[in-house]
């Protein structure tokens, strides 16, 4: 048989190198994690004051219909 006989060193590299790309992958994943959540935070504060400026001008457009309805001044 022709094996090949390792080396400590050649396994350590190989561990070295298999932690590094673990770590690699994983903070990728966190990071993709994090900028999804994120967005999806964004999202739904955009979303929230989109429904508080309606609700005001709603709140606003029915004040004025109240106020002249019973505006008899005029």
């Amino acid at each position: 048989m022709n094996m090949k006989i390792r080396r400590r060193g050649d396994i350590f590299i190989e561990e070295v190198l298999l932690i590094a790309i673990s770590m690699a992958v994983l903070v990728a994943l966190v990071s993709l994690i994090s900028g999804l959540f994120g967005n999806t935070v964004n999202g739904i504060m955009h979303l929230q004051n989109s429904v508080n400026n309606a609700l005001g001008g709603f709140i606003n457009d029915l004040q004025k219909v109240v106020s002249n309805a019973f505006n008899f001044t005029s």
